[in-house]
């Protein structure tokens, strides 16, 4: 099962979101896929607009963080996770280098969102990656997995299933993404280290997503790596001509693939 979650981030208005999704129904449907998962994770003041639009299509809706608390309360500017699950999401994006470098979020918050995801029944997508400097230092891979480590370790399977994305942080918007063979080789060492946590079986389970300059020209080269369990894909993902470009390759390409 391939899974392609478009993050909007604060690209888009409500307007704007709202046709998008509408636009993004009509191109799905053409040739919808049982092998692909297409998740859309608009802004929050938007997701209730493009709730209204995705419903009955099989595009699921995702939120793009969570409050760290658990529940409702004085917790002004944030979202809690029952609050996008009435909303109707079943995804929420955590970790991602924009809310660690603007927002201050470290890996012991996104341990406890995860946490907060679970008990919401939300499906986390966990984003981890190194800096530039890290990976010019020879440091990515033990970057990585002291994320995961610091993120993973001791905590229960999420029941709702997880999806980690590998987002080198270097590559995000700028146009120079991350080698397939070396998004491969990144990805394996993911798996093996979710299999320290969660055992073999549900690690191998465990859907390993990469995100950074992703389009419609080299998402292919992506897909056709073994360990690349999908992508997630930014500000591609948020302009009518590239989305259909991504959905008309997801449809042509890998429709058809066995499971």
């Amino acid at each position: 099962m391939y899974t392609i979650i478009a993050n909007w981030k604060m690209y888009l208005s409500i307007r704007d979101s709202r046709e998008l999704a509408a636009k993004l129904v009509t191109w799905w449907k053409e040739t919808p896929c049982v092998n692909v998962n297409v998740v859309v994770c608009p802004s929050d003041i938007a997701m209730r607009d493009v709730a209204d639009q995705v419903l009955g299509s099989g595009i699921k809706l995702g939120g793009q963080s969570l409050s760290l608390s658990a529940g409702l309360g004085a917790f002004t500017g944030q979202s809690a996770a029952q609050q996008l699950q009435e909303a109707g999401a079943e995804y929420v994006i955590l970790g991602h280098s924009e809310q660690r470098r603007f927002l201050g979020v470290t890996d012991r918050m996104v341990r406890q969102q995860v946490q907060v995801a679970m008990q919401h029944r939300l499906h986390p997508v966990v984003c981890v990656g190194e800096t530039d400097e890290e990976r010019k230092a020879g440091r990515a891979d033990a970057v990585v997995v002291s994320q995961l480590h610091a993120i993973f370790e001791q905590l229960s399977w999420p029941t709702n299933g997880l999806s980690v994305a590998y987002e080198p942080v270097w590559a995000i918007g700028s146009g120079k993404p991350v080698e397939p063979k070396e998004a491969q080789r990144m990805h394996i060492l993911i798996k093996h280290t979710l299999q320290e946590f969660f055992g073999s079986v549900r690690a191998q389970d465990t859907s390993v997503l990469y995100g950074g300059s992703v389009n419609p020209e080299n998402m292919g080269s992506f897909l056709q790596e073994k360990a690349v369990s999908g992508l997630l894909v930014g500000s591609a993902s948020t302009k009518p001509e590239t989305l259909r470009a991504l959905i008309t390759g997801i449809q042509n390409d890998f429709c058809k693939r066995p499971l």
